[in-house]
Formats: C-alpha cells, structure tokens, sequence
C-alpha cells in the first residue's frame, strides 16, 4: 500500500503555536493571580488552596475518560467488523494510507447526518458516524467524510482542542458551580471565571475553523476526489436544516458540520460552508479534478 503524506500545515502550526503561547501564558497569569491572593491575605491561603483543588477536581471529572465521555453523551456505540463492515474497510485503508493504526468506530443512532473524530491520543480515538450519515451518503462521498476525520487524528486536533479549550471549560465550572449554590466561595468567586471563559473561547476560535480547512484539505489528498467532500459537506448542511442536531450539540467543535446556526459567522467554531467549499474548488482545480458549477 502507498503511503500518502498530508503535508505540514504552515497556517495550522502557525495558530496552534499562538494558540499554545496564548495558553501557557494564561495559566500563568492565573498562577501570578494565585500567588497575589495568598500573599495579600495570607490567612486566606486555605480558603485559595480549596478553592483551587475544588476546580482542578471539576476540570479533572470533566476531562475523564476523555473520548468516552462524549461518546456516552452521544449514545454512540463502538460497532466491530461483522456489523459495520463497509466502514471498517475504509477506515483500515485510509489509517493505512497515513500510516496511523486504525481507531475504533462508533454509530450513533441518530438521523441527524453527521461525523466526529475524538480522542486525546492516536492510538485509542475514535471516529464516529451517525445512522443518518450512512443512510445519506453514497460509498464515495462516506470515504471522504472518513478522511476528513482521518485527517483530524493524523494533525492530533482533539489533543490541541482539548488543550486550547481547558481555560473555557475552567471558567464554565467556576460559572457553572456559583450557579449552583454550593457555597459562598463559588458565589462570591463566579465572576472570576468570566476571564478564563473569554480567553478560552477566543483560543478555541484561533485553532478550530482553521483546522477544518486543514482537513478538508487531508481529505481531498487522501481520496484523490475533493469533490466527493463538497458533495458530502452540501448534502450534511442541507439535511441539517430539516433535521435537528440538538442529540450532537455537546460535541459541536469536533462535528465535520456544525450543528449550531450562528448568524455571525466571526463566533462560530466551524468556516462557513461556502469557503470551505471554495477552498476544495481550488484544491480540485489544482488536481485536475472535475467541479460542480
């Protein structure tokens, strides 16, 4: 089998390394916040200590198990070779082709036409396809909506997305906790996760629609057809307006289509349809490939 290299992504390592810069210098900051409360009020130091551990015991629940717990939130059941075994084939073949080792595939029984890849390492992620996908699409356009998620793994995007976006989930478990009514440190201290909330965000905008672009384009050279991917992306956006991806909103940043409608673009985790769809003309173009008028 020929091995197919995707490249280096100049402008996806160039946001990712801002990205991380960005990050490492908010959590110093936070840690520079830290140390300025427990030498302004040193009597406080246990109030901040449990404070401290209370979030790092949040964030910690939060992340645990990784990619299970947003299959468990789908309802996405991992299906071997005897059930699925079309999929399995071509997951084996692209994996195969980028030389990684084939991640696990999971089904989420929804009608909503979408596709996910999760995972913080290569060697135990997922890719995970809904009933509706596979009931949509054609064989072809199936294989490069696999590529698109291949192409996710091989970059590691959920290793940096979970990373970029440790500040907002850190902000939302403060918010989340002080809306709760667990007690007066949560209370008096929710407005203190405004500042994480609103680093976090911005971080995961700088990565996230860039790294659809990115593998759009890993599908298109791993399949050798970008326009089997337009079709794909035009078809999953036009069946989402008729039906609802609420079941999939908790994995919105990592779906191939938003299943959110933002009416500023400028918010959104995911480029709008018609760059990304532009962005694939091109690619087709260079390739010598035919392109829907």
């Amino acid at each position: 089998m020929q091995r197919r290299a995707l490249g280096r992504d100049f402008g996806l390592s160039l946001r990712m390394t801002v990205a991380l810069v960005l990050l490492a210098a908010t959590y110093a900051g936070l840690a520079a916040g830290c140390a300025f409360l427990i030498l302004y009020r040193p009597s406080y130091a246990w109030l901040w200590a449990l404070s401290g551990i209370a979030v790092g015991a949040s964030l910690a629940a939060r992340y645990r198990g990784g990619g299970d717990a947003v299959l468990r939130s789908l309802g996405a059941k991992v299906v071997t070779a005897d059930k699925e075994h079309a999929i399995h084939e071509i997951v084996e073949r692209l994996a195969g082709l980028v030389d990684i080792a084939p991640p696990r595939i999971a089904v989420a029984d929804t009608a909503a036409p979408n596709a996910l890849a999760v995972g913080l390492r290569q060697g135990r992620s997922t890719v995970v396809v809904t009933r509706g996908l596979i009931r949509l699409l054609d064989d072809r356009e199936l294989e490069a909506v696999i590529a698109h998620e291949i192409a996710h793994l091989v970059h590691r995007d959920a290793a940096v997305m979970t990373a970029v976006s440790a500040p907002r989930v850190l902000g939302e478990v403060i918010i989340g906790e002080a809306g709760s009514g667990r007690g007066l440190i949560w209370t008096m201290g929710w407005p203190l996760g405004l500042l994480p909330l609103g680093i976090g965000t911005a971080l995961t905008l700088t990565v996230s629609r860039y790294r659809e672009f990115s593998a759009d384009r890993g599908s298109a050279l791993l399949t050798g057809a970008p326009e089997q991917l337009m079709s794909a992306l035009e078809k999953i956006a036009g069946h989402a307006a008729q039906i609802p991806h609420d079941d999939l909103r908790v994995a919105n940043a990592f779906c191939i289509i938003s299943t959110e409608t933002q009416r500023i673009s400028l918010f959104s985790d995911h480029p709008p349809l018609e760059k990304r769809l532009a962005a694939l003309s091109a690619i087709a173009r260079e390739m010598g490939r035919p392109v829907a008028a």
